[in-house]
């Protein structure tokens, strides 16, 4: 839902080729890393966003990527 809702506001139509996700650390306030691979009308580009919360770690992946897609745009 929420890539469809980004693709929508930024009028690019992006979709999750592939994502991953780990622990940085031990315990239960560990950070966790997650990984977006993001497929575009240009290609391919990862994101990747780390919190403590992985839903969260999830979202700043795939705005990571989004902004990259943004910037590649930007310099075509």
């Amino acid at each position: 839902g929420f890539v469809d809702a980004l693709s929508t506001y930024l009028g690019i139509d992006l979709s999750v080729q592939d994502y991953s996700e780990h622990s940085l650390q031990h315990g239960s306030n560990a950070a966790a890393i997650a990984y977006v691979e993001m497929a575009h009308a240009g290609g391919k580009l990862f994101g990747a966003g780390i919190n403590t919360n992985i839903v969260t770690a999830s979202l700043e992946a795939i705005v990571s990527a989004a902004n990259r897609v943004l910037e590649t745009q930007a310099k075509a």
